[in-house]
């Protein structure tokens, strides 16, 4: 498994008929983005900074929806419940079956 962070800006469109934008483009320098954006009053840009997963297997994503769910079950519980678990601090992995 490999993970890949994308930073740049995003150049978003609003919208006249609706509440949402739309993304246009991203790009890697923010003088370019000024660029594209100009004195538009439609056009605007954000940072972007995404990370990407490129996976090499099957089990690899099996493993990654799994640890996934784990963290989520982990999120859900209180300190009483986690302490209970054997949980010491917070910055204590979640543990492994």
């Amino acid at each position: 498994m490999k993970e890949f962070i994308v930073e740049g800006y995003e150049i978003r469109e609003s919208s006249m008929t609706s509440d949402s934008d739309k993304q246009l483009y991203i790009v890697s320098k923010e003088s370019v983005a000024k660029e594209i954006v100009g004195s538009s009053p439609w056009l605007r840009y954000y940072p972007f900074s995404q990370t990407i997963t490129v996976f090499d297997s099957v089990a690899e994503i099996e493993a990654s929806k799994e640890q996934a769910l784990r963290e989520s079950a982990w999120a859900k519980l209180s300190s009483a419940e986690k302490s209970a678990l054997g949980w010491v601090s917070s910055t204590q992995k979640i543990p492994q079956p």
